[in-house]
């Protein structure tokens, strides 16, 4: 699957979504949630310029529309990175692949660093869902194959734990 990037805002008006962001995108209303797709989704080659133009869009918009933004960047289906915001303040962030840019070959070895978040039971509290804490913490360590083969495989999976539907899947962006 190529890179994809989106950011969801929880109880968001899509044309205050709009009027909020400074760059063109595609809105996608869903269930409570406004999904914002990233036009164009990072790959590995122009990573670090991208993410913190990512985190930083998401981060405003939580703080300037007084919502909880949930942003996730797959890039090549090799990394899959999380965040949440809570009025535009960082509650959860998540890498499920710390080595991919450093090492891609020893990428998943007994030897590397492992997946870094912080508390999966915040997030689970964030979006409603706490009872869902203890199997969450557990897709985001999970290491790839143990129930999963790709990282939108986990993403989709971790989407339901949160109680967001299939519907709200990540749509592709290349």
């Amino acid at each position: 699957m190529p890179s994809y990037g989106w950011i969801h805002l929880r109880g968001a008006d899509p044309q205050t979504v709009r009027a909020a962001l400074s760059e063109p995108a595609e809105l996608e209303p869903q269930g409570g949630w406004v999904r914002v797709v990233v036009p164009q989704a990072p790959a590995l080659e122009t990573f670090y310029a991208d993410l913190d133009r990512f985190a930083r869009t998401a981060q405003a918009l939580s703080r300037k529309l007084r919502t909880v933004a949930l942003a996730a960047l797959n890039v090549d289906d090799e990394l899959l990175l999380l965040w949440a915001y809570r009025l535009g303040r960082l509650v959860f962030e998540y890498d499920s692949n710390p080595m991919v840019l450093g090492c891609p070959v020893c990428s998943y070895s007994e030897t590397t660093v492992p997946v870094q978040f912080s508390q999966a039971g915040e997030l689970a509290r964030l979006l409603g869902r706490p009872e869902a804490a203890r199997e969450l913490k557990s897709w985001l360590v999970r290491r790839r194959g143990l129930g999963f083969l790709t990282e939108s495989q986990r993403h989709r999976h971790l989407l339901e734990l949160l109680g967001l539907t299939h519907s709200s899947a990540p749509v592709a962006v290349t």
